[in-house]
């Protein structure tokens, strides 16, 4: 087996990141630019060096995840949320959602912008909040200034001053931020909805069955859960999260057990 091959194995095995998913150009560029860092020549380096420096794959997820955090990124997924949306609106009135390692704040204000459009004029009728967590300080107090410098689309729900985007009080109040670790049982339960992409790949791989079990104990029976495309469901819980949409890493919770 040549090394480039694996090291995709090691990457798989430690941090769950399915790197068959990215173009192979896309994954050697971000390889090489932690061979780079660390002043190494080639993969079959890098591998001696992962096995030294252990530390050096938290590094090396962050660079296989660069610039992840934008409004409404992939598009083909939030279509499929919003025909979901759609579906839960005409059974329910209070729609409640998580957008866990919420970054600097757009997979939030995403998911509440689409879910007011969903309501159209009947938002009065319906109780929606989006509870946002991430263990970043610093992302939390940006997501709650809610400025931006760029957005996709949707610009009737951002205040346009000079060049940047002020999302409207209307959504902001509807986005409730907190510093929190997914590692700690969840502070609320009963959610219809939680997104959960790329923030599996920065914990070890042995972590990653009781943090999901977390998550699962927060979704009500019946809700959903989205991954990213390159993070893998364990097996051990694959009797929790049922496949709903498998290319777009969708899946809604059965009866969880301990």
């Amino acid at each position: 087996m040549d090394e480039f091959r694996l090291l995709k194995l090691k990457i798989k095995r430690k941090l769950g990141i399915n790197v068959e998913q990215y173009r192979e150009s896309f994954l050697r560029r971000r390889i090489q630019t932690r061979l780079h860092a660390n002043g190494l020549e080639n993969c079959a380096e890098y591998l001696r060096f992962l096995e030294k420096h252990p530390e050096e794959y938290q590094k090396l997820a962050k660079t296989l995840t660069i610039n992840v955090s934008e409004f409404f990124r992939d598009k083909e997924l939030w279509e499929e949320i919003e025909k979901m949306l759609r579906r839960m609106v005409r059974k329910k009135t209070m729609i409640r959602a998580w957008s866990a390692g919420c970054a600097t704040g757009e997979e939030a204000y995403s998911i509440t912008i689409l879910l007011n459009e969903v309501l159209e004029g009947n938002r009065n009728k319906y109780y929606i909040k989006t509870y946002a967590t991430d263990l970043d300080e610093k992302a939390i107090k940006f997501a709650k200034k809610a400025t931006y410098t760029k957005i996709k689309g949707h610009e009737k729900w951002f205040n346009h001053i000079e060049k940047k985007y002020i999302v409207k009080d209307e959504i902001k109040k509807l986005v409730k931020f907190e510093i929190r670790d997914v590692r700690e049982p969840p502070s609320h339960k009963l959610l219809d909805l939680v997104l959960f992409r790329n923030v599996l790949i920065y914990f070890e791989r042995k972590e990653h069955e009781r943090i999901l079990k977390n998550i699962c104990d927060s979704i009500r029976p019946g809700g959903y859960l989205i991954l990213s495309l390159v993070e893998t469901m364990p097996d051990p819980l694959k009797n929790l999260f049922l496949p709903y949409n498998s290319k777009l890493k969708i899946f809604q919770k059965a009866a969880c057990r301990s």
